[in-house]
């Protein structure tokens, strides 16, 4: 599993794609798969009750190995540092080991199921991840979105209409297996697909009506899954306009 959607969240979500609920939103590795002897980071995307989408920090995060692969062999493989949650591939000699101590067919990849936890302020979120072990794989890169047919550079802000339907569409150079979008705020129509539908609901409309300079703002993020394997997402902060 490259990815785990609504992870840590119970059946009080009315909308999959409402972002004020606390859950991981992703899981991915650093490269997305990791040759003999290659070293990865582990980044967990979350959301809580405040509907901002933030990346755990060091302090935030822990992985563990399931009861039954609970090994010195694996545990070694796995490292918290200040910086984070690192991985460490095993050397081509010592993979080879662990496929047959696992059965794991000669040339397949060896992914091992790792526990990712999060500790939010609404508690702490759970979600399962694959880590493949015996090639390499990177990542893409950030995905373009666009709103209306306009790309928002990075570090933009996007602006939703209060007032009808926006479109929203992601792109990426990469054959696509999965995209999911969240939102902080109103309604989402095809949140499953590269392009999707904002509407404002009547609140949202009302307090974009009424926002001073000072408002906060909201926020939309997008994550995907490439055919191959690989993981990315974005967040943009939002805002709402007539």
């Amino acid at each position: 599993m490259a990815w785990t959607l609504g992870a840590g969240c119970a059946g009080d979500v009315a909308e999959p794609y409402q972002l004020d609920h606390a859950r991981i939103l992703a899981v991915r590795t650093e490269p997305a798969q990791l040759g003999p002897g290659a070293r990865a980071t582990l980044d967990a995307l979350f959301t809580d009750s405040t509907a901002t989408p933030r990346l755990a920090t060091a302090d935030e995060l822990t992985v563990a190995l399931p009861p039954e692969l609970d090994r010195p062999e694996l545990r070694a493989l796995l490292s918290t540092t200040p910086e984070g949650v690192r991985i460490q591939a095993p050397d081509a000699g010592t993979l080879a080991q662990l496929r047959a101590a696992l059965a794991v067919p000669e040339g397949e990849l060896l992914r091992l199921p790792l526990t990712v936890r999060v500790r939010s302020a609404d508690g702490v979120l759970h979600a399962q991840k694959l880590v493949a072990f015996g090639a390499t794989l990177a990542n893409p890169p950030p995905p373009t979105v666009a709103v209306d047919g306009a790309t928002v550079a990075p570090g933009a802000e996007a602006v939703l209409s209060a007032s009808r339907e926006t479109s929203l569409e992601v792109t990426t150079g990469d054959e696509l297996s999965a995209v999911r979008w969240f939102s902080s705020t109103g309604a989402l129509r095809r949140y499953t697909q590269p392009t999707a539908w904002f509407s404002a609901d009547d609140d949202d409309a009302d307090a974009a009506d009424s926002a001073g300079p000072g408002a906060s703002p909201g926020h939309l993020a997008v994550v995907l899954r490439t055919a191959a394997g690989g993981v990315s997402w974005r967040v943009l902060v939002t805002k709402l306009a007539r």
